[in-house]
């Protein structure tokens, strides 16, 4: 018993606090019974303390535990309004929760969604810039494009749109919003040299989504060169 608690302290079994608290129950049993010189009361003041000690950490652990408990019963019920359509109350859940989950990507991209939606694209580039601080992605980078854009900031607009490509360059979906962005800032060599890019890309795994964003593309171009 000793050797496994001692080796469970050089693993991340230890971090658990069901572990935590056994091992701190183990030690304290020990010390119980090898401290035989303790008269009655000092085995009384020993034994309030140990359970004092052992409350504590209960406590501590625990509290927080239904603490997060909560937490994530209002995270589900803010996604369930939202998708049941009372946007005012599922924004104003998920606005509530930004504090305790301000570091939960999920959390943080939803929220960003909902409010796209709700056309708060200023309040939705904020919750976008803390969602790729913590896990960049060309999803949260090709949104917060989209935000920037409808806010009519084409410069970072690009600028997010370039990096949601460069981290992904083969990706037909992430390629064609940057093809679309530079069709709606008519900025039609751009658009042309992007669309041309796209129908050039491997197709690695043939599907009808791919095959709708190369038709598109395909329509968008032949309208482009008409312009040029």
């Amino acid at each position: 018993m000793v050797a496994l608690a001692v080796a469970a302290l050089f693993t991340h079994i230890i971090e658990r606090s069901i572990i935590q608290l056994l091992v701190l129950i183990f030690i304290l049993v020990i010390l119980y019974y090898s401290l035989d010189g303790l008269n009655k009361s000092q085995n009384s003041t020993y034994l309030i303390l140990a359970v004092l000690g052992i409350g504590s950490f209960v406590a501590a652990n625990y509290h927080q535990f239904f603490w997060m408990s909560k937490v994530e019963e209002q995270w589900k019920e803010a996604q369930r309004l939202c998708h049941a359509g009372f946007m005012n109350e599922g924004l104003e859940m998920l606005n509530d929760l930004s504090e305790s989950m301000g570091n939960h990507v999920p959390y943080l991209t939803f929220y960003a969604y909902q409010l796209i939606k709700n056309e708060d694209y200023k309040e939705a580039v904020d919750v976008l810039c803390k969602a790729i601080y913590q896990q960049p992605s060309n999803r949260l980078y090709e949104l917060l494009g989209q935000s920037y854009l409808a806010l009519q900031d084409t410069e970072n607009a690009e600028h997010a749109f370039k990096r949601a490509v460069f981290m992904v360059p083969n990706r037909f979906g992430t390629r064609k919003s940057l093809f679309l962005y530079y069709a709606q800032t008519e900025r039609w060599h751009d658009a042309l040299e992007e669309g041309q890019g796209i129908l050039r890309l491997p197709i690695k795994i043939p599907s009808p989504e791919v095959d709708k964003i190369r038709t598109s593309v395909t329509t968008e171009l032949e309208k482009i060169e008409q312009r040029l």
